[in-house]
């Protein structure tokens, strides 16, 4: 598991560059002896003022800094006229979307079918039986976008308008005009998102002719996290920016430990459960045709006990900023600029991993379907089973975030009017905000609609059983509806936070083991099944493996 923890510093460094780049550039500046050589002979005797005067800033700017104390209005011209524009800049959209990235729930892998083919062959009326299944499912891809694992398809970090203002801004620091930007934002372009479940899944089946009843549940354990591959990883630890960045200071806790907390989400407990209730339609010697329902409920819960990372549901709320003080302390040298710029690029990196991933150990909503299933029996040690559920997932409430639709007019506003400097200076500040900070609101979830198809090739050879299968699976796009999509005068973009239609193709296979010769009917089966993801849109690739075992009386 090669995690985005695996490098150390440089990598850390780098990560909340891109996150939060005016930290970096604000780092740069304050440690502006180390790239500018003679000009600054150490970093006790630079003083704020000496770099606004530096030619590398218009002198109209540095007229502004001259004495420690910067009126609001000062600060306001400073922030919106050339080169920063500030007012023009807020209008990009830092996140091009603010969807959760979807997730095939546990209960619709195929390892965890058939769970009732135990008892479908000859034998007591009345029977029932246990099933285990320990398991493990990886995805190292999942999609952000409909087609894209790439953060830079949903994050817009890359685009040409959030390079030209970061260029822009960069310009007020020491050497700011000779880096790079596209090249640094295109080291992270490839960061993906990976999430493992490992756990098992129990199941108790019931006979009583004509009728079969499961339940399943699982106890599982969740973790996802974003990472970069080792070469991806190397290339920004030897990036020359990279290498020249000053150190961020010292931390209580370490760099690993800094981004499993803010980069790595986990929880351990129960999923949801689903009951099936089948009829056996049709049975003779060589075709067996069931029909029924099912329904899924959402029981999931988790447990308090975390291994690896915090709670994902972090930084509920926007953070707070005020630029006027924060100018204010840089130009004092106050070392509480630093921990405030820390705080705000941790609060983001928290707010993105709850963003992309906000999944949970449960659907949170009732699903009901309906399920044909048929086994067809050519040779007395082959079996062709194929098996078709679609499903109906019910309404449900949940919180999602957004961000907001930019209306130009809404920045149209008298930056030269003295009189609104602090007013304007806030709005400013809350559009910095909620742009790197999407907002958390409560959304209703209309019904969407899922279906599942497998067709499965079995073989018996004395007391062994071998298969082979095919499974799709398919869940429509999201609608949300909020009762009230204004926050603080601007429209929230509910299309940016819908999920997209989802499918996987997948093949797998399965071995189990009859005691007892061919016969089902045989008191105890132990088996593994495996599958993996061929083709798949919405979604992202996984895989999954699970150890049967199974007992019948």
């Amino acid at each position: 598991m090669k995690h985005v923890v695996s490098r150390g510093k440089p990598f850390f460094r780098g990560f909340l560059f891109l996150i939060i780049i005016c930290n970096a550039l604000f780092l740069k500046a304050n440690h502006a002896e180390e790239y500018l050589g003679d000009e600054i002979s150490s970093f006790s005797t630079f003083d704020p003022n000496d770099f606004w005067d530096s030619p590398t800033i218009d002198d109209t700017y540095a007229d502004h800094l001259n004495s420690r104390k910067i009126s609001p209005f000062d600060l306001l011209q400073i922030l919106t006229n050339d080169p920063i524009n500030l007012q023009i800049v807020l209008q990009n959209d830092f996140y091009k979307y603010t969807n959760p990235v979807n997730v095939r729930p546990l209960l619709d892998l195929p390892i965890h079918e058939r769970t009732f083919y135990l008892l479908s062959d000859d034998g007591p009326c009345y029977r029932g039986g246990i099933s285990m299944v320990p398991f493990y499912n990886e995805s190292r891809k999942q999609y952000y976008t409909k087609n894209s694992w790439q953060l830079s398809s949903y994050l817009a970090f890359c685009d040409s308008a959030i390079l030209n203002a970061i260029k822009k801004i960069s310009e007020l620091v020491p050497n700011g005009d000779d880096i790079d930007f596209a090249q640094i934002m295109s080291l992270f372009s490839g960061i993906k998102f990976e999430e493992r479940r490992l756990g098992l899944m129990s199941g108790i089946t019931l006979q009583a002719c004509p009728f079969i009843v499961t339940f399943q549940t699982p106890l599982y354990y969740l973790e996802h996290n974003f990472y970069l591959n080792d070469d991806e990883q190397s290339a920004i630890t030897h990036d020359p920016f990279f290498q020249n960045l000053p150190s961020i200071g010292d931390t209580a806790q370490s760099t690993d430990a800094f981004l499993k907390e803010h980069l790595v989400n986990d929880m351990i407990g129960f999923g949801d459960t689903r009951v099936t209730a089948l009829i056996n339609l049709k049975e003779t010697e060589k075709l067996h045709c069931w029909t029924g329902a099912e329904c899924t409920i959402p029981t999931a819960i988790s447990f308090n006990k975390r291994y690896i990372g915090t709670h994902p549901q972090k930084c509920p709320t926007q953070p707070y900023l005020n630029i006027n003080e924060l100018l204010t302390k840089w130009t004092e040298g106050s070392d509480e600029v630093y921990d405030i710029l820390l705080s705000l690029g941790t609060h983001v990196l928290d707010r993105l991993s709850r963003v992309v991933g906000d999944t949970k150990l449960g659907s949170e909503r009732v699903g009901l379907g309906i399920i044909c299933a048929a086994d067809w029996e050519p040779h007395p040690c082959v079996h062709i089973y194929q098996e078709l559920h679609p499903q109906v997932l019910l309404p449900y409430t949940t919180t999602r975030m957004f961000r907001e639709i930019k209306n130009p007019w809404q920045f149209d506003r008298k930056y030269n009017d003295e009189s609104q400097a602090d007013t304007n200076l806030a709005f400013l500040a809350n559009q910095l905000i909620n742009t790197l900070y999407p907002i958390a609101h409560d959304t209703h979830i209309a019904t969407q609609s899922s279906v599942e198809y497998t067709a499965e090739f079995e073989y018996t050879s004395r007391c062994i059983e071998f298969g082979l299968f095919y499974n799709y699976w398919y869940r429509s796009a999201e609608q949300l509806q909020l009762k009230d999509p204004i926050f603080n005068g601007f429209q929230l973009d509910l299309l940016a936070a819908t999920t997209f239609s989802c499918s996987q193709h997948k093949v797998g296979g399965r071995c189990i083991w009859h005691p007892s010769a061919c016969e089902r009917k045989s008191s105890w089966h132990v088996g593994i099944v495996g599958d993996a993801a061929l083709a798949y849109t919405g979604i992202g690739g996984d895989w999954s493996i699970g150890l049967f075992i199974g007992a019948t009386w």
